[in-house]
Protein backbone atom coordinates (compact mmCIF):
# COMPACT_ATOMS: atom_id res chain seq x y z
CA UNK A 1 0.00 0.00 0.00
CA UNK A 2 0.92 3.27 -1.07
CA UNK A 3 1.39 6.18 2.16
CA UNK A 4 -1.57 7.72 0.68
CA UNK A 5 -3.73 4.92 1.19
CA UNK A 6 -2.60 4.43 4.96
CA UNK A 7 -3.29 8.11 4.97
CA UNK A 8 -7.03 7.46 3.78
CA UNK A 9 -7.48 4.76 5.81
CA UNK A 10 -6.64 6.61 9.48
CA UNK A 11 -9.06 9.42 7.71
CA UNK A 12 -12.11 7.29 7.20
CA UNK A 13 -11.27 5.69 10.71
CA UNK A 14 -11.43 9.20 12.61
CA UNK A 15 -14.10 10.23 10.82
CA UNK A 16 -16.22 6.94 11.84
CA UNK A 17 -14.83 7.41 15.62
CA UNK A 18 -15.92 11.06 15.31
CA UNK A 19 -19.89 10.12 14.63
CA UNK A 20 -19.29 11.60 10.58
CA UNK A 21 -20.95 10.24 7.78
CA UNK A 22 -20.84 9.54 4.28
CA UNK A 23 -21.16 13.37 3.16
CA UNK A 24 -17.84 13.99 5.45
CA UNK A 25 -16.45 10.81 3.75
CA UNK A 26 -17.22 12.31 0.07
CA UNK A 27 -15.64 15.42 0.92
CA UNK A 28 -13.11 13.65 2.40
CA UNK A 29 -12.13 11.94 -1.24
CA UNK A 30 -12.87 14.33 -3.18
CA UNK A 31 -10.12 17.13 -1.45
CA UNK A 32 -7.56 14.18 -1.59
CA UNK A 33 -8.30 12.81 -5.28
CA UNK A 34 -8.12 16.46 -6.48
CA UNK A 35 -4.95 17.54 -4.88
CA UNK A 36 -3.83 14.02 -5.86
CA UNK A 37 -4.62 15.60 -9.68
CA UNK A 38 -3.08 18.45 -9.70
CA UNK A 39 0.57 16.88 -8.29
CA UNK A 40 0.29 17.87 -5.06
CA UNK A 41 0.23 14.08 -3.38
CA UNK A 42 2.81 12.43 -5.85
CA UNK A 43 5.13 12.07 -2.74
CA UNK A 44 2.69 9.74 -1.42
CA UNK A 45 2.16 7.62 -4.05
CA UNK A 46 5.28 5.35 -4.42
CA UNK A 47 4.69 2.07 -3.58
CA UNK A 48 8.01 0.34 -1.61
CA UNK A 49 8.63 -3.18 -2.09
CA UNK A 50 11.70 -5.73 -1.42
CA UNK A 51 13.24 -7.21 -4.72
CA UNK A 52 13.73 -11.11 -3.36
CA UNK A 53 15.75 -12.40 -6.28
CA UNK A 54 17.45 -11.74 -9.59
CA UNK A 55 15.21 -9.71 -12.26
CA UNK A 56 16.45 -12.34 -14.59
CA UNK A 57 14.68 -15.20 -12.15
CA UNK A 58 11.19 -13.80 -12.31
CA UNK A 59 10.05 -15.91 -15.40
CA UNK A 60 6.58 -16.73 -14.99
CA UNK A 61 5.28 -13.09 -14.11
CA UNK A 62 7.15 -9.85 -13.83
CA UNK A 63 5.09 -8.01 -10.58
CA UNK A 64 5.45 -4.06 -11.03
CA UNK A 65 7.86 -3.67 -8.78
CA UNK A 66 10.51 -6.25 -10.84
CA UNK A 67 9.77 -3.86 -14.09
CA UNK A 68 10.34 -1.23 -12.26
CA UNK A 69 13.83 -2.50 -10.64
CA UNK A 70 14.87 -3.73 -14.60
CA UNK A 71 14.69 0.22 -15.24
CA UNK A 72 16.21 1.05 -12.05
CA UNK A 73 18.83 -1.43 -12.00
CA UNK A 74 18.27 -2.67 -8.82
CA UNK A 75 19.94 -5.75 -6.61
CA UNK A 76 18.29 -8.55 -5.26
CA UNK A 77 17.62 -8.02 -1.32
CA UNK A 78 16.99 -3.89 -1.71
CA UNK A 79 13.84 -2.37 -1.62
CA UNK A 80 12.21 -0.86 -4.91
CA UNK A 81 10.51 2.26 -4.73
CA UNK A 82 8.01 2.96 -7.80
CA UNK A 83 5.31 4.71 -9.36
CA UNK A 84 2.67 4.02 -11.79
CA UNK A 85 2.73 5.99 -14.40
CA UNK A 86 1.00 5.89 -17.92
CA UNK A 87 3.97 3.45 -19.04
CA UNK A 88 3.28 0.89 -16.57
CA UNK A 89 5.48 1.13 -13.21
CA UNK A 90 8.68 3.07 -13.26
CA UNK A 91 11.39 3.90 -10.69
CA UNK A 92 10.32 6.99 -8.09
CA UNK A 93 13.07 8.60 -8.36
CA UNK A 94 12.70 9.16 -12.05
CA UNK A 95 9.50 8.71 -13.65
CA UNK A 96 9.37 9.30 -17.69
CA UNK A 97 5.86 9.83 -17.76
CA UNK A 98 3.39 11.39 -15.65
CA UNK A 99 1.66 9.22 -12.90
CA UNK A 100 -1.35 7.57 -13.35
CA UNK A 101 -3.73 8.78 -11.28
CA UNK A 102 -6.80 6.67 -11.98
CA UNK A 103 -4.49 3.59 -11.14
CA UNK A 104 -4.14 5.33 -7.48
CA UNK A 105 -8.20 5.56 -7.59
CA UNK A 106 -9.39 1.93 -8.25
CA UNK A 107 -6.60 0.04 -7.18
CA UNK A 108 -5.47 1.94 -4.02
CA UNK A 109 -8.54 4.50 -2.44
CA UNK A 110 -11.15 2.60 -3.51
CA UNK A 111 -10.17 -0.60 -1.67
CA UNK A 112 -9.52 1.24 1.39
CA UNK A 113 -12.84 3.45 1.12
CA UNK A 114 -14.83 -0.14 0.32
CA UNK A 115 -14.30 -1.49 3.55
CA UNK A 116 -15.86 1.71 5.43
CA UNK A 117 -19.26 2.02 2.78
CA UNK A 118 -21.43 -0.21 5.16
CA UNK A 119 -20.30 1.33 8.67
CA UNK A 120 -20.89 4.81 6.82
CA UNK A 121 -24.28 3.71 5.70
CA UNK A 122 -23.86 4.60 1.90
CA UNK A 123 -22.10 2.97 -1.44
CA UNK A 124 -18.41 3.21 -3.33
CA UNK A 125 -20.46 4.57 -6.07
CA UNK A 126 -21.73 7.46 -3.97
CA UNK A 127 -18.42 8.07 -1.57
CA UNK A 128 -16.46 8.69 -5.79
CA UNK A 129 -19.46 10.21 -7.25
CA UNK A 130 -17.85 13.25 -9.89
CA UNK A 131 -14.14 11.96 -8.45
CA UNK A 132 -13.18 11.47 -12.63
CA UNK A 133 -14.51 14.86 -13.43
CA UNK A 134 -12.87 16.47 -10.62
CA UNK A 135 -9.70 17.20 -13.07
CA UNK A 136 -11.59 18.95 -15.28
CA UNK A 137 -12.00 21.69 -13.27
Amino acid sequence: WTPLARRLEVALLELLFAGKGAEEARELIAGIVADMRAGRLDSELVYRKRLRKPVGDYTASQPPHVKAAQIGGEEPGSFVSYVMTGRGPEPADRPSAGLDYDHYIEHQLKPIASIFVEALGTDLQRLFDGVHQLWLF
